[in-house]
């Protein structure tokens, strides 16, 4: 259904003058915004011509936005607010093409990004929905649970997960960085309800959040071994506060090897915190040498519990971890001739 008409111009944008203007066309007072299913507007295109002197090459065409005097940046000059979203889109590139830095600063072990991510022949797959393979997850279901002998590669995949959620998040960010301006707010994040007409001073009354808002800067994801949680709720040291509400709050959460080393009270911390995630249904990722019936059985049965509400894929295989040959036998000691001796024990010799 269209959007209602405006009563006074009737949809076109101009209305007769109130002050006896004498037919005068003025501009009408209502401002119509698109109903949600109208066709969008136009995107607007790139400048074909160089802006003019003292006004910004980036939105000077559909803002009209002048550059302040002695500005440094080399080149086109750009307003203050095309200078931000110039500056953050290079952050955001520096950062997709510095993976392993991305997972350091995540708490990835070594091991897991400083060799180059071989993706396996066939995904692991929850066997309730075998279409449903890993790679396909971007945190829909809350929560995926891989599990498997040890060595396996679970540990290797979650910690891609977790970098591929930080790119899938920084290119759409991007987009809306580089891209056209939002037609409906002009990337201010906020507009009219659609399908409404408001005077000037009504107008504030009736904003809302625009889809454009909702592509926020990326943020990287959290890697903890489960061991480890214990350690940070149950602390009195004033920074692991912060430390809970980071892995509370993260994007995604990688909780590696639960179920291993948890003594003194750190299934109760490992619950405490998936819990937690289960009631924001954030983004997790668990990582376990057991599968849920063991981790019923083992700790916490509520773990296993909110564990099931998500993927519960299973990685096959024996252990991919290298290990070195055994070192190749001394030769056994000859005579002259070639012969090999015989040792008498306690002769020396």
């Amino acid at each position: 259904m269209s959007a209602p008409k405006c009563p006074d111009c009737d949809g076109k944008g101009y209305r007769i003058a109130e002050d006896g203007g004498a037919g005068t066309l003025v501009r009408c007072g209502w401002r119509h915004f698109i109903a949600e299913d109208d066709p969008p507007a136009p995107e607007p295109t790139a400048p074909a011509t160089p802006a003019p002197a003292g006004m910004c090459a980036a939105c000077w065409e559909a803002r009209e936005q002048w550059v302040a005097a002695g500005s440094p940046e080399p080149g086109p000059r750009l307003c203050p607010e095309c200078s931000t979203r110039a500056a953050e889109a290079g952050k955001l590139r520096a950062a997709l093409a510095a993976r392993p830095a991305l997972l350091a600063a995540a708490g990835v072990p070594r091991r897991y990004y400083a060799v180059e991510f071989i993706p396996p022949a066939t995904w692991p797959a929850d066997a309730r929905a075998p279409d449903l393979t890993v790679d396909k997850w971007e945190g829909d279901p809350w929560s995926v649970l891989l599990h498997g002998p040890t060595g396996s590669g679970k540990s290797y995949l979650a910690a891609e997960l977790l970098w591929r959620a930080f790119v899938r998040a920084a290119e759409r960010r991007l987009e809306r960085l580089t891209g056209p301006r939002c037609a409906e707010c002009s990337d201010s994040g906020w507009r009219l309800s659609p399908g409404l007409w408001a005077r000037p001073s009504e107008a504030a009354d009736r904003m809302q959040r625009c889809d454009c808002a909702k592509v926020a800067k990326p943020r990287r994801g959290v890697f903890i071994r489960a061991s480890q949680v214990a350690g940070v709720l149950y602390s009195k040291d004033p920074a692991a506060l912060a430390r809970w509400s980071e892995l509370i709050d993260a994007p995604l959460l990688v909780v590696d090897d639960v179920g291993r080393g948890h003594d003194g009270g750190a299934w109760a911390a490992v619950g405490e915190l998936i819990s937690a995630r289960y009631d924001a249904m954030a983004p997790t990722v668990a990582t376990s040498n057991q599968g849920l019936r063991e981790l019923a059985e083992a700790g916490d049965s509520a773990i296993a519990d909110r564990l099931t509400a998500g993927i519960v894929a299973a990685v096959a295989g024996e252990s991919q971890r290298t290990l070195r040959p055994p070192p190749a036998p001394a030769p056994a000691p000859t005579g002259k001739a070639g012969r090999l001796l015989r040792l008498r024990p306690g002769s020396g010799r």
